[in-house]
Formats: structure tokens, sequence, C-alpha cells
């Protein structure tokens, strides 16, 4: 059973301007600053990105002994600087959008990124990561946190996955279902009321369902 969200809801959330001058900006610096190739711009982009939406990195379950500055200069940074990041965001970067076709294929880096941080950190890191990719390639990677996933239950009252009974090889099963109820409803959306949704329009939505 789907409950969708009326049209009044839908346009006056996306037509809600409060905090697009907060996120251009971290939009902007990560799209000047795409790749991770210095300290500096690995360090400012998880940083401001991680404090900005409430998932800093240096909240952690270790006992690495580190100061927040050391962890960021001796942990955080070797991670990022590792080819597998860089090396998907350019091939990702050439994917117009997400869709039911590819969304697997795009979420093996949130994947990756997700089990690299949880070893330095000893936490599941998916809301960071899934925020962290969506400001560099936002018309692929969906901004998860609890409050999405709350509304989304809220309009999934029943809903099941076709072709897929376990975790698939490099995905994380919590995260691609959330993007694929996230796909359905921005269909379902412009079907019924001829509204198509962005990303970001879309998570406006969820957030003013709470």
């Amino acid at each position: 059973m789907l409950k969708l969200p009326d049209r009044d809801l839908i346009e006056k959330a996306t037509a809600n301007a409060d905090w697009d001058l907060g996120n251009q900006i971290l939009y902007d610096m990560c799209k000047h600053n795409f790749l991770h190739d210095s300290t500096g711009t690995i360090i400012a982009k998880t940083w401001l990105i991680g404090r900005s939406y409430a998932v800093a990195l240096e909240r952690r379950n270790t006992s690495d002994n580190l100061s927040n500055d050391d962890f960021y200069v001796n942990k955080i940074v070797p991670l990022f600087k590792e080819s597998f990041v860089d090396d998907s965001l350019k091939a990702l970067a050439l994917i117009p959008e997400i869709n039911n076709e590819n969304v697997e294929k795009c979420l093996k880096l949130h994947f990756e990124l997700m089990y690299k941080i949880k070893g330095i950190t000893g936490l599941n890191k998916r809301s960071f990561c899934a925020k962290y990719l969506h400001f560099h390639l936002p018309d692929i990677f969906f901004i998860y946190d609890s409050r999405a996933l709350g509304a989304l239950n809220k309009i999934f009252l029943k809903y099941s996955i076709k072709n897929i009974s376990q975790i698939p090889h490099n995905n994380d099963l919590e995260y691609l279902i959330f993007c694929r109820k996230c796909l359905h409803l921005i269909r379902e959306i412009k079907e019924t009321y001829g509204i198509l949704l962005t990303n970001r329009k879309l998570d406006k939505v969820l957030l003013a369902m709470n």
C-alpha cells in the first residue's frame, strides 16, 4: 500500500528555500574540489559536511587515543586518498542519473566507503556516506537519515522489492532498499501530480513529513 503525500505538502516543501544557500555552499565546495588529492581538501569536505549534517566522523567507538584533529589527519585523510574513492567518483560522474537499472552499480562506492569508515570508527556511518556522496553527485545519491527513513515508512506501508533475496554483492541492503523506494516514490509523484522531483527536492518533501 502506498500513501502519497498530498500535492500541497509537496509544493510547499519544494518551494521552501530556507536552507538552500547553506546547502549550495556545500555543493559548490564539492564541485570545485571534486577529487581527494590533498589533505586540506579531504579535511574540509569530510569535516564541513559531517558537522553540517550531524554525522561527524570524529564520533567513533574506537580506542585509537587520537585527538579529533589527529584522527582526521592520520585516519580519514589516508582512507579518502585511496584510489577507489576518486576512481569511482569519476566513473559515476559519467552517469546522468540513478535509476532502477543502474542503482546497484551506483551504490557500490557507498558500500565500500561505509565498510572502510567502519573499520576506523567502529560505527556504521551509512548516513554520512550517503550525505557525503550526495554533495559530490546529487543526481546519483539520495540523502539517507532517520527522518527520511521514517517518512518513507509512512508512505510505504507495505512494500516488496522483486529479485532481492539476500544482500547483493558490494551493496548495503538497507541503503539499496531506501534508494529503490525513493525511485519508486519519485515515479509515483510524477505520474500522480505531474511533478518531477530531484533527489534534493525529494529530501525536502520527506523532511516536511516529520
